[in-house]
């Protein structure tokens, strides 16, 4: 993932939820040295995985001011229906 989108910086993405992806992300993050955790999944990894850190859930929302909007950046990437 890193070598694809090396402009992520000190991020760790989630890229699955099966079992195999659990048991890696859980290994992953344990061999980091940090004081905390932060998950911005849209579920709560903290309820899923078994850590020694503490982890707090972050969320964000998005308040749009003037053009162009999310809508009108998103219709140029749609393919024409």
């Amino acid at each position: 993932m890193f070598d694809t989108y090396p402009a992520l910086g000190p991020v760790l993405p989630a890229v699955g939820y099966g079992p195999d992806q659990f048991a890696a992300l859980r290994a992953t993050i344990e061999a980091v040295r940090c004081d905390v955790v932060l998950t911005g999944t849209r579920i709560d990894l903290g309820r899923l995985l078994t850590l020694t850190r503490p982890v707090v859930r972050v969320r964000s929302e998005v308040e749009e001011v003037g053009r162009p909007s999310l809508d009108d950046v998103l219709a140029g990437l749609r393919p024409p229906s």
